[in-house]
């Protein structure tokens, strides 16, 4: 029998992300910095001899949200290896694969688009597919799928699929947490498309988000559209310099500012737990902290920190966060 395959994935940091215009295959244009972490999942692969293949999931013990995943089209490897089989033209079958996650799911931190990728680049190198045939593959999983082709730092444009590899960021330490809450990027992206064109048609179907005390709470979107949507200066905003201001600031360590679309969305949820996670979130302040924002739809937030912060500082830090969140972890830029 082969020996076993170890591959892992690693998570993703937006450090930056403007959603544009909706297009009309129904995705959205974005803008985003993206940024590789160390934290990882492990997917291993062993062969069984067979015609089939097999699936588990493990969660790590602390992770709060651990949804049933299935070997069927809910799972972005099971539609990897879909498309890799289609691409190779035969049958991937006999392998036994086991997925040991370390990145919670739903948090905006890019583990099911990073497991995608990881299977593909596998299995691309088996069936010697190349490196644009890969790519292709991975952006019909997901949209953040192509960048862990890239890793370390990237802008993402279109879809976030058009990717311009930029200088790596320092290897910064990072701490990552949660709030009581996930948010499901396809509902997510509904609450930006309402509160943009106030289309309260369809607000029934963007009220729900997942709650870890209650699995689906329902909670009303307030009415007001955003004051950051309503700027009269809002054509003035030029998304790739605010992008590259975040960006330039982070090379120099120096603290510096980011914006999120999704956050505003997130707060228009009117969420209680999340409003006090935010508030908590908002007021905090040490030495060495030169970012904080939310990754992605949510609801994973992160904050940066340059060479110059102290172990005993990360560890107040995390003491903190552990008092407002569910999940805490220390990470780095990667």
């Amino acid at each position: 029998m082969s020996p076993q395959e170890h591959l892992r994935s690693y998570g993703k940091l937006n450090l930056y992300l403007d959603v544009l215009d909706r297009r009309a295959d129904g995705y959205h244009d974005i803008l985003t910095l993206f940024q590789r972490i160390e934290m990882h999942d492990n997917l291993y692969i062993d062969t069984n001899g067979g015609t089939e293949n097999t699936f588990k999931v493990v969660y790590a013990d602390l992770i709060p949200y651990k949804p049933d995943l299935l070997w069927n089209e809910g799972n972005t490897l099971f539609r990897a290896l879909k498309a890799l089989e289609e691409r190779v033209g035969m049958p991937i079958t006999g392998y036994d694969f086991t997925l040991k996650k370390r990145i919670p799911p739903e948090s905006g931190l890019g583990g099911a688009s990073s497991n995608a990728a990881e299977l593909i680049r596998y299995f691309g190198s088996k069936y010697a597919l190349t490196f644009d045939e890969m790519l292709e593959i991975a952006r019909k999983i997901g949209a953040d799928t192509p960048f862990f082709f890239y890793g370390n730092t990237a802008l993402g444009k279109n879809r976030g699929d058009l990717l311009k590899p930029l200088e790596p960021l320092p290897s910064f330490p990072v701490i990552v947490c949660m709030p009581d809450v996930t948010f499901s990027t396809s509902k997510m992206f509904s609450v930006i498309d309402s509160l943009r064109f106030e289309d309260w048609d369809n607000v029934e179907d963007v009220e729900h988000v997942t709650d870890f005390d209650d699995d689906h709470v329902e909670e009303i979107i307030s009415d007001p559209v955003l004051d950051d949507w309503e700027d009269e200066d809002v054509e003035s905003w030029v998304p790739e310099e605010e992008l590259y201001r975040t960006y330039d600031g982070l090379k120099q360590g120096e603290y510096t500012l980011t914006f999120n679309d999704f956050e505003k969305a997130a707060q228009e949820l009117e969420l209680p737990s999340y409003e006090s996670f935010v508030e908590q979130f908002d007021a905090l302040k040490c030495d060495g902290l030169i970012l904080k924002g939310m990754t992605g739809s949510g609801s994973a937030h992160y904050l940066v920190f340059n060479d110059s912060v102290s172990p005993q500082t990360l560890d107040d830090m995390v003491k903190i966060l552990e008092q407002m969140s569910v999940w805490v972890k220390k990470t780095n830029f990667f």
